[in-house]
């Protein structure tokens, strides 16, 4: 199997940065130093490590094939952390929002840019209509009207490739 498009990596990379920024991810952005961690036994328990620098260098390096590797390396880092730490525990409880997130993340992923600039589309088209549809009276006449069907066309138009 080849690599990743530059679409899906491109959205990898961009889900990456995001969990990067995320102020709780700090235990899980590099790979657990047993001694510097004092977690001595990890590499007996976490005989798969994962974090998310190792990810990001797996994305450089074409390492990944499909974008459900990606997100099956996320869901590896909230297992091990339940594993290592227990179900209840603060680490556990972040990588699991973590492994939520990019679950969700994933359902809405575009299959392709055109597609991904068709939602884009339709959002503003919604929020357009939305926008006329709650414009004070005043406003409301033909160019609203000529305005909110134009829009509805749009949003109904499939993306063409």
């Amino acid at each position: 199997m080849s690599a990743l498009t530059q679409f899906d990596k491109d959205w990898c990379q961009r889900k990456l940065a995001e969990l990067n920024k995320w102020a709780l991810t700090t235990p899980f952005r590099y790979p657990v130093d047993p001694v510097r961690d004092g977690a001595e036994r990890y590499l007996e328990i976490v005989t798969n490590p994962m974090d998310l620098n190792t990810m990001k260098k797996k994305l450089t390096d074409n390492v990944y094939k499909t974008v459900d590797e990606f997100v099956q390396d996320v869901h590896l880092i909230s297992d091990n952390a339940i594993k290592f730490n227990g179900e209840n525990s603060m680490y556990a409880f972040i990588a699991t929002d973590m492994k939520t997130w990019i679950d969700e993340q994933y359902k809405q992923k575009a299959t392709s840019i055109e597609d991904e600039w068709h939602r884009k589309l339709t959002d503003v088209v919604e929020r357009l209509l939305d926008h006329v549809k709650n414009a004070p009276i005043h406003y409301r006449g033909e160019g609203a009207a000529a305005l909110a069907q134009a829009a509805t066309a749009m949003a109904a138009a499939p993306p063409s490739a």
